[in-house]
């Protein structure tokens, strides 16, 4: 599949799962295509069954259509996670995913992510950072607000960085979220604010909403696996306010 004007989104599990939810379902409701996978010896020794079709727990998924913020992209691509990596790891595949996409011609990267603020607000309010003045602007026209400073750690801000130095503009959506458990209505508020970028395909979080309590239910069981990675990444993810 020609990638050469594609928007690739990146949502890996981390703070309340909320990237990896909203990844999934966002795959699932647009029927993206499998396309590639990613193999690594630092993966849990594991492989995802749907359907009775086996896959690699970390999977890029695409299909044509009108997209961006600008509507300049042709096509979307998203990849998305059944493992949490571990901290050590973030920068080889952080790494690898750009350059990927450089290889690919992808247009432009949106990270999505989940962070830890006090308080843990029913409403959850979702961020923006981005690595260039051309996202940056993007950000404005949709009415994201901003991060004014900080740090942002975790693979949002290895790829921010990563992207800059190969001149492609990524943008992280960043929603206030809990990590006690998988976090479906914060991913769901992230799936809101990322509808304008699929501009000609409603991406209906409704149905999400409607199920948060029976996804962060089920998903319980995936968090006390990953207990440890999780917690880890809920650390390095923190947007530290100066």
């Amino acid at each position: 599949m020609d990638l050469s004007a594609a928007l690739f989104v990146v949502g890996f599990p981390g703070v309340g799962l909320v990237g990896s939810i909203a990844t999934n379902y966002m795959v699932t409701a647009l029927n993206l295509e499998r396309i590639a996978s990613i193999l690594s010896r630092d993966f849990p020794p594991m492989a995802v069954l749907k359907g009775g079709r086996v896959s690699s727990p970390v999977r890029i998924h695409a299909a044509p259509m009108v997209c961006g913020a600008d509507g300049e992209c042709n096509q979307l691509a998203a990849v998305m996670s059944e493992v949490t990596p571990k901290a050590e790891t973030l920068y080889d595949i952080g790494e690898a995913l750009v350059s990927w996409c450089l290889d690919k011609k992808v247009q432009e990267i949106v990270v999505l992510e989940g962070f830890t603020r006090p308080g843990g607000p029913e409403d959850a309010e979702v961020f923006g950072a981005a690595n260039s003045e051309r996202a940056l602007a993007r950000l404005t026209r949709l009415d994201v607000k901003p991060m004014a400073e900080g740090i942002l750690t975790g693979l949002s801000g290895l790829i921010s960085y990563l992207g800059e130095a190969e001149d492609i503009d990524v943008t992280c959506l960043l929603a206030e979220s809990v990590k006690e458990y998988p976090d479906a209505r914060s991913a769901a508020r992230l799936l809101e604010v990322l509808d304008p970028f699929v501009p000609q395909i409603k991406i209906d979080a409704k149905p999400l909403f409607e199920r948060a309590e029976q996804i962060e239910t089920h998903l319980k069981d995936y968090l006390e696996t990953h207990k440890e990675n999780i917690q880890d990444m809920a650390e390095r993810s923190r947007i530290m306010y100066g």
